[in-house]
């Protein structure tokens, strides 16, 4: 969009950031859970309300990261209280940030 200056101005769209903290023995306890977590999430991907969700490193885990988008930020606190990870223990702390993005990439989500 211009402005009168024509000068682009960023446009903004508002995400929500899930961030999830794991304990250091994840990949040793998840296996049994994470059938549940993946079917739980699934839902959210289908309707496009989870645009991006995953793990940050390998071996350790060091939590992960879950993007939605056009989600109120109370429906993705209810998300991490339902989620079978949450449940199962092995989510040790989340957070819930709005994420304002002002740079993208043309044609990404």
């Amino acid at each position: 969009r211009l402005s009168r200056s024509n000068k682009m101005e960023p446009q903004t769209e508002t995400y929500t950031a899930l961030f999830y903290t794991y304990p250091d023995n994840i990949l040793e306890i998840r296996a049994p859970h994470r059938p549940a977590h993946l079917e739980y999430v699934k839902p959210f991907v289908d309707a496009k309300k989870v645009i991006y969700g995953g793990a940050f490193g390998t071996d350790p885990v060091g939590g992960a990261l879950i993007i939605f988008k056009g989600v109120t930020t109370a429906e993705v606190e209810q998300f991490a209280k339902d989620d079978p990870y949450t449940k199962a223990g092995l989510v040790l702390d989340y957070q819930v940030k709005p994420w304002n993005v002002v740079a993208k990439a043309e044609g990404a989500l």
